[in-house]
């Protein structure tokens, strides 16, 4: 459930695994970040937030430095 009381998958399962995901310009800076789920009974996946990073330098945000 998120924080409005809503499931956060279509079939109202609580049980899910998250992946993150980066989408690189050609040299290699984060231009978006993507959150996705996929439900563990059902296997449904979708992506349930992103953000566009419109600055540079941004590569630390994969390396996390």
């Amino acid at each position: 459930m998120d924080a409005s009381g809503a499931n956060l998958l279509p079939c109202g399962n609580e049980t899910f695994a998250a992946a993150l995901g980066f989408a690189l310009t050609a040299d290699e800076e984060v231009r978006w970040i993507s959150v996705g789920l996929r439900c563990l009974t059902d296997g449904t996946l979708g992506v349930y937030t992103d953000w566009k990073i419109d600055y540079t330098p941004s590569a630390h945000l994969i390396t996390g430095a």
